[in-house]
């Protein structure tokens, strides 16, 4: 049912911008050993989520929806939370994890309520960002010495 994507598309939405607000708080207080590395990488972070609020937006306005309209309304949409001031460059990086991880659930049970009702748009829409997802979520653990 098309009002599902679209409650999903929203719920996304909300992720998609809780996700791009912490990363730009990251770029502008990362501090420490790694900060050229960190600064330009949650700059990278914060402007592909920029593009994506938008083009999620547009395609809940498309499917006769209407996108998030208040911060209140993206706080109670948002699976992601607000970052509690992290202090270092670890922890920053655990939490875009942590994140990445809530966006890829999220990401995929869209594109699987899209497929659903036959909505290859919206699940086009979707596949580059969950394949960026997943490199992103391994260079990210990469950094930590971690694995996905």
């Amino acid at each position: 049912m098309a009002s599902d994507v679209i409650k999903g598309l929203n719920d996304l939405l909300a992720d998609a911008m809780v996700f791009r607000f912490k990363a730009q708080q990251r770029h502008w207080n990362i501090k420490g050993r790694h900060f050229f590395e960190l600064h330009a990488k949650f700059e990278e972070q914060y402007n592909r989520w920029s593009e994506l609020i938008d083009e999620l937006a547009e395609r809940v306005l498309s499917l006769g929806g209407t996108p998030l309209q208040t911060f209140k309304d993206v706080m109670t949409h948002a699976a992601i939370s607000e970052a509690p001031g992290e202090a270092d460059e670890k922890s920053m990086v655990k939490g875009t994890l942590d994140d990445f991880e809530t966006m890829r659930k999220r990401l995929a049970q869209v594109s699987r309520a899209a497929a659903e009702v036959g909505d290859r748009t919206t699940e086009n829409l979707l596949d580059p960002h969950i394949d960026f997802i997943a490199k992103a979520r391994w260079m990210f653990a990469a950094f930590l010495g971690e694995s996905v």
